[in-house]
């Protein structure tokens, strides 16, 4: 199954979203993939479980897209997001209220998914009320928006994810929250667990070329290789922000690259997304003695451009490749940080 016309926007940060590169993952998410389009068929709700970056939401947008729901809508709701317990269960379920005797109707996403699927993100961060009013909710097959009182029917399927430990997975951390067995029960009728980038080292070269060959293009640039000391660097490193870091490392090649010669990337004891970068660049006044006479405002706007590259990789690495909590670190829209 072909699934290129399915790559979206944001599926790039999932080396699985594309058929031609799944070829070359190991068997064990070769074997992954299988099951989770094998899982199509009955349609039971997804759980997806895995650490932070591993690529769990492009995994489910190919489920999502190899079902017969793929036509239909596709939504997304971070459970983490929104804290207000009232707010969430409005996004989910809806609302209807009076204005001059009127009734207005709030659309959740319930409304909106009809005949797709719904991804929820973060799911351990569901208070413990909202977990019973959903489990009632998937046992019944009916919904009641907030402030209603007609039952709705909904024809929906969930596909869950969590880096949390809820129930026996103890390669992942524990959970600091309560979540309840039954509904883990409801959402988990297909499990599956994306190994971390670490304990699939056969897997970074080829995912470093695809991502490097599609970012190089985008930049209007020609890929030129990795040297051999940057594929070792790359294959013998832990990267803690997964399939994420390794992402975004290639990304930033991609934007300071300006050069024809094979990629370098400095065997340093600091993570990648700290080390590759064109040699001088950090500090852009005291290392380029051709500054001499150029003037204020030139200079000001490099050691602007310093900061700002400086600033946002090492935020970015703190939160190891996850783009959401470092703009909120940053106080910065995610569209914005991801731009630049």
């Amino acid at each position: 199954m072909d699934l290129t016309q399915f790559i979206y926007k944001e599926d790039e940060y999932c080396f699985t979203a594309k058929s031609e590169s799944i070829a070359t993952i190991n068997n064990c998410l070769k074997n992954l993939r299988r099951e989770a389009l094998r899982g199509t068929a009955p349609e039971p709700h997804v759980l997806i479980l895995g650490e932070i970056g591993v690529g769990k939401e492009s995994l489910a947008r190919m489920i999502h897209q190899g079902s017969r729901r793929s036509k239909n809508a596709w939504l997304v709701l971070n459970c983490a997001l929104t804290k207000d317990e009232m707010t969430l269960e409005k996004e989910i379920f809806g609302e209807e209220k009076f204005a001059f005797n009127q009734k207005c109707i709030l659309n959740g996403i319930f409304d909106l998914a009809q005949g797709g699927t719904v991804f929820l993100e973060k799911i351990e961060h569901l208070s413990p009320t909202l977990q019973n009013k959903l489990l009632t909710v998937l046992k019944d097959g009916k919904y009641r928006r907030v402030g209603g009182t007609e039952d709705l029917t909904f024809d929906i399927r969930l596909v869950s994810e969590t880096d949390q430990n809820l129930k026996g997975t103890p390669s992942l951390p524990i959970s600091k929250n309560t979540f309840s067995e039954t509904l883990y029960q409801q959402l988990s009728g297909l499990t599956l667990e994306i190994p971390p980038l670490r304990n699939r080292p056969e897997d970074i070269l080829p995912m470093a070329n695809y991502f490097a060959e599609l970012h190089f293009k985008n930049e209007g640039k020609q890929f030129p290789g990795f040297s051999p000391e940057t594929e070792k660097t790359l294959s013998a490193y832990s990267w803690p922000g997964n399939t994420h870091e390794l992402l975004y490392l290639i990304k930033r090649s991609a934007l300071l690259s300006n050069s024809n010669t094979a990629l370098i990337l400095d065997p340093l004891n600091t993570s990648p997304l700290e080390t590759l970068t064109t040699r001088n660049r950090d500090n852009p006044i005291e290392n380029r003695s051709s500054e001499e006479g150029q003037t204020y405002t030139r200079l000001k706007k490099q050691w602007c451009n310093s900061f700002e590259r400086s600033y946002l990789t090492k935020t970015l690495s703190r939160h190891k490749g996850n783009v959401s909590a470092a703009a909120r670190e940053a106080k910065l829209d995610r569209s914005n940080f991801l731009r630049l």
